[in-house]
Formats: structure tokens, C-alpha cells, sequence
């Protein structure tokens, strides 16, 4: 693979190639590290990961790159525990818990009882044809962060897909 220097597609393309292959460990280790969202852990990261790259020609340093950046992760979110009301997307709220949970998706654009558009929604349009194993998960981990309730807010007319029997 030639890496392009670029951290955010390097990883993308990185991740493709271990899951196109035919090793089946290798598939196995890119189906775990999706839910490693390793190049959102900030900005500094790539910045790190582009300065290793301008320097070296590659990614000579990365491991220790990383592991420094799931450090910093570590001690800035552990330190500050939430307090009040805490708005988040489903990816942040991985790790933590609160008291109550409240998943808000947005309501479809109709007109004359026809859905024009329906995004702000978990499910790309709210099609059930549009599940994914990725959809499902975020969906799990956010329902189990809540201590003692779970709010689902859906449109009465479209509710979400996910929460249709299977």
C-alpha cells in the first residue's frame, strides 16, 4: 500500500486493505479496530501523525504517537465528570454513563404526507435496507449508558428502524 501522508486516508485505506484481504486474522483485526476511532481523538493527533510523516517519509513513530494520544484521551476525559445536561453525539458518549439518556432523532421533511428527505436520522434515511452493523452498535452503546431510564424520541409517523422486530 503507499501511504499518502495524509493520516485520516491512510488509516481509511488501511483498515480497507486488512478487510479485503484474505487472512482471515487480518479481516478479524479490521473488523476490531472500526470501533477504534483512533483519528478522532483530536486534532493533535494528526497533527502529530503529518509532523512524523513530514520528518521521516512515514509513519516511523506512529505506535507511540497513538499511544500517547489515547493517554492524553484518558486523563482529560476521566478527570471532568458531567454534570447537568450533557449533549452529545453517540460516538462521545461511548464510556461514560449518566443518570437518564434522551436519543433524539430529527423528524422527515414531508409535504402532502410524502417524505421528502430524512436525514438527522440513525439510519441513513430511516430505510431498514440501510442497517448497518455500525448503526446497531452505536444504537446498543447509547441505550446502555443510562443509569436507570432511556428516552427514545422518534417521529410517531416514521420511529426508527432499529427499533422495528427482527
Amino acid at each position: 500500500m503507499n501511504l499518502s501522508g495524509d493520516p485520516e486516508k491512510d488509516w481509511r485505506d488501511m483498515r480497507y486493505l486488512l478487510a479485503s484481504g484474505s487472512c482471515t486474522r487480518l479481516r478479524d483485526v479490521a473488523e476490531e479496530v472500526r470501533n477504534v476511532r483512533v483519528l478522532e481523538r483530536g486534532m493533535q493527533l494528526r497533527m502529530d501523525l503529518s509532523q512524523d510523516w513530514r520528518d521521516y517519509g512515514s509513519y516511523m513513530n506512529a505506535l507511540e504517537i497513538v499511544r500517547n494520544a489515547f493517554v492524553q484521551e484518558h486523563f482529560s476525559s476521566s478527570s471532568k465528570p458531567e454534570q447537568g445536561v450533557v449533549v452529545m453525539n453517540m460516538h462521545k458518549s461511548k464510556g461514560k454513563q449518566f443518570d437518564e439518556v434522551i436519543i433524539f432523532e430529527g423528524w422527515p421533511l414531508q409535504s402532502r404526507g410524502t417524505i421528502h428527505a430524512n436525514t438527522d436520522r440513525i439510519v441513513r434515511e430511516n430505510l431498514a435496507k440501510n442497517i448497518s452493523d455500525q448503526n446497531a452498535q452505536n444504537f446498543r452503546v447509547s441505550i446502555t449508558r443510562g443509569k436507570s431510564r432511556v428516552t427514545i424520541l422518534t417521529p410517531q409517523s416514521n420511529h426508527c428502524v432499529l427499533l422495528n422486530p427482527r
